[in-house]
């Protein structure tokens, strides 16, 4: 599902905007369990605007309901703490939507403003653990060290190269991963 970049940004500001993207994620949700999908993983920011799961994490759970699990990147925010460039995650039979991971390592120019996450990304979905990180992270082997040390069976880098269009970025991205 491409969504347009002016999309993202207006959703930062715009309700009308956000809602677009939200109700285009919630038919490839129900496609995606119309086939079968045990776990959806969407990309880095997927939904655009910003999430406090407590406040506003109900459009989120309604995008999501057509499928049973899911790791979903989106900012993050709270009046307490600030901002957060996070993965959630879905849990559908539990009724769950939950911050999982807060990147640890955010790009200086464009998230000099977010908040640093703390902890090693590890989460249980379907029995198997997780180590989760976002975007450039991946071209950081000791993060997905500490991952695997903690008992990640996969490991799980959500990006989003969108803005990047038809540059030599995403090339570059995946030449230097860790991988």
């Amino acid at each position: 599902a491409y969504l347009p970049t002016l999309e993202y940004t207006l959703a930062d500001f715009d309700a009308g905007a956000q809602n677009l993207i939200v109700n285009r994620y919630k038919l490839l949700m129900a496609s995606l369990a119309s086939r079968g999908a045990q776990l959806v993983v969407l990309p880095e920011t997927a939904f655009g605007g910003w999430y406090d799961t407590a406040q506003n994490g109900d459009a989120l759970r309604d995008a999501l309901q057509g499928v049973s699990l899911a790791l979903v990147g989106v900012k993050t925010a709270s009046s307490a703490e600030g901002g957060r460039n996070a993965i959630v995650e879905y849990q559908r039979e539990a009724g769950r939507l939950r911050e999982v991971y807060a990147k640890q390592i955010p790009i200086p120019l464009t998230e000099g403003g977010f908040i640093k996450g703390q902890n090693v990304g590890l989460v249980r979905l379907g029995g198997v653990i997780f180590g989760l990180g976002i975007c450039w992270e991946n071209t950081f082997p000791s993060l997905a060290r500490a991952a695997v040390l903690g008992g990640a069976e996969v490991l799980v880098y959500q990006n989003s190269l969108l803005w990047a269009g038809a540059t030599a970025t995403p090339l570059l991205h995946q030449r230097i991963s860790a991988f």
